[in-house]
């Protein structure tokens, strides 16, 4: 193995997380602080459609979403996803809050079934309180 290789290989990997919301509901913060606390316990392996539960509920337990499902952001196409430099790799990952209905229909058919479900419907992901599209 060559020496940039090695080091490339002991790179720490880091995740950023953002999302998209409304003007007026100023808990998205507290939502994406919740998804950290999860992942820096352990409890979660994070990759792209890795599904959080109660990130909405623990930050706002009176909203119509309760979890959030994490995905390869899609609403800003000019986000470089990977950025790569010697001393790390920083990877994107796009929070989208789902409903309960939501996160069992994920559990039956997948996470990637339940983003082509919210895709094809329409779905406003940057409304913390939409209707469930399942």
């Amino acid at each position: 193995m060559e020496a940039s290789e090695e080091v490339r290989a002991a790179a720490r990997i880091r995740t950023e997380l953002i999302t998209v919301g409304r003007a007026d509901y100023r808990l998205l913060s507290d939502v994406l602080a919740q998804c950290a606390f999860q992942i820096a316990s352990g409890s979660l392996h994070v990759t792209p459609n890795t599904i959080v539960p109660n990130a909405v509920h623990a930050a706002d337990p009176d909203r119509s979403t309760r979890h959030v499902l994490l995905v390869v952001p899609f609403i800003w196409s000019a986000l470089e996803i990977l950025v790569e430099r010697d001393e790390d790799v920083t990877t994107w990952l796009q929070a989208v809050p789902i409903t309960d209905a939501e996160l069992q229909f994920a559990s039956r058919l997948g996470a990637d079934e339940l983003f082509t479900r919210l895709e094809s419907a329409g779905a406003d992901v940057s409304d913390i309180d939409r209707p469930s599209v399942v």
